[in-house]
């Protein structure tokens, strides 16, 4: 027998097998989501919208406006609350837990609230999403989509796409060009980062806001029988709030390598509008209203392309900015807020009276002056004083 056959009829050994404990389970569906700001505006529509399409949600807020918004899914068997605050570790790694993904919409919104406290602004959307990006790799986490913004563009006569040169115009923006940057960066074969620039928001949610243009002026309108309109040759890419949270899912459950690094713009192309349109649209719901457009020295000014999310993840928006300016009216109508001009519908107003109840003495002053200052350039007034556009 040649030493070729005797190789060949060898006994042959049994073949090793790695045990299956040494392989890593990586669910393709993300199961376990945290939401970061679950009980805010956008948080609570997406986070019951997760909890219907199956997911389990760990709902990561410090509940500065309350459990309201989120109240009625605590006894759901798929929802956990933790209740705490982003910039610290060890409740992020807490909520992180055995995660598949996290959406991120926690953050100081808005540009009064982020220039009257600076900052909180800057540790909370800058170091906080930095950080919780870091950490969910660790953790084992698959993927992040983080909330971005449209006021990343600033003011642009053209119109924008995710490639065109930013030009923020307030701390808010700033702090979302760095939060995107720190996020993206820490993209690797395993954890898949996307950031969502989102236009600008209208429409009814649980946790109702009305330092939001349009429902601000809708409610206006309503209430007061007029509203001032500013700057109304200006562009905004409005996108409803129900929308957004469409938009979040999609980039959620889309494959990786679709979403993998990408910054995709969040609204759809006909919700670009010149201010004046809210105008029109008010007109025709309160004819008896004086709908006036005067013109300040505010520099926002963006049209956006939406393009790529509608190419990527087939994302379509649903709500026109008349039926969500007609939404809003009809739960006015309803009675379902008792007063908009309570603090507790603004941002800035609401941040102002926690940092009261939680004074420090060494800053009073200063954060005083800011306060002041930034409420005369926005013209926020407290309840008691009518709010101006």
């Amino acid at each position: 027998m040649s030493g070729l056959t005797q190789w060949l009829n060898r006994p042959k050994r049994p073949r090793l097998s790695v045990p299956s404990m040494w392989i890593p389970r990586r669910r393709e569906r993300p199961e376990r989501v945290v939401v970061t700001g679950a009980a805010g505006y956008i948080g609570n529509i997406l986070t019951e919208r997760l909890l219907e399409m199956g997911h389990s949600v760990v709902a990561l807020d410090r509940l500065d406006f309350g459990d309201a918004a989120i109240r009625h899914l605590l006894p759901h068997k798929r929802f956990e609350l933790v209740n705490g605050d982003l910039r610290d570790i060890d409740v992020a790694a807490q909520a992180l837990r055995d995660a598949d993904a996290v959406i991120h919409l926690a953050a100081v919104v808005g540009d009064p609230a982020c220039a009257a406290h600076e900052r909180e602004a800057i540790e909370t959307n800058r170091q906080a999403s930095g950080m919780l990006a870091k950490l969910s790799r660790g953790l084992g986490v698959r993927r992040i989509v983080f909330a971005s913004t449209c006021s990343v563009y600033g003011s642009n006569p053209l119109t924008v796409d995710e490639t065109s040169e930013l030009n923020p115009v307030s701390l808010y923006a700033e702090t979302k060009i760095d939060a995107e940057r720190l996020v993206l960066e820490c993209a690797a074969p395993t954890f898949s980062p996307t950031a969502l620039r989102i236009g600008t928001a209208f429409g009814w949610s649980r946790r109702p806001r009305f330092d939001l243009l349009v429902n601000l002026l809708t409610a206006k309108a309503r209430f007061e029988g007029r509203a001032v309109i500013f700057n109304g040759d200006r562009w905004r890419p409005f996108v409803h709030v129900k929308d957004i949270a469409r938009g979040f899912e999609k980039a959620l459950t889309a494959p990786h390598q679709a979403i993998h690094g990408k910054v995709l713009n969040l609204g759809s192309n006909a919700g670009n509008h010149r201010l004046s349109s809210i105008a029109d649209v008010l007109r025709r719901l309160h004819p008896q209203a004086s709908i006036a457009l005067e013109e300040t020295d505010d520099r926002r000014n963006y049209r956006v392309e939406f393009g790529a999310i509608e190419r990527v993840l087939r994302f379509r928006a649903l709500t026109s900015l008349e039926e969500g300016i007609r939404e809003i009216d009809s739960k006015l109508a309803a009675g379902l807020v008792d007063d908009y001009r309570q603090a507790s519908y603004h941002n800035v107003l609401w941040m102002e009276e926690r940092r009261l109840e939680q004074a420090d003495p060494a800053h009073d002053a200063v954060d005083l002056i800011r306060l002041q200052r930034v409420l005369a350039d926005h013209s926020v007034a407290p309840a008691e004083r009518t709010p101006a556009a």
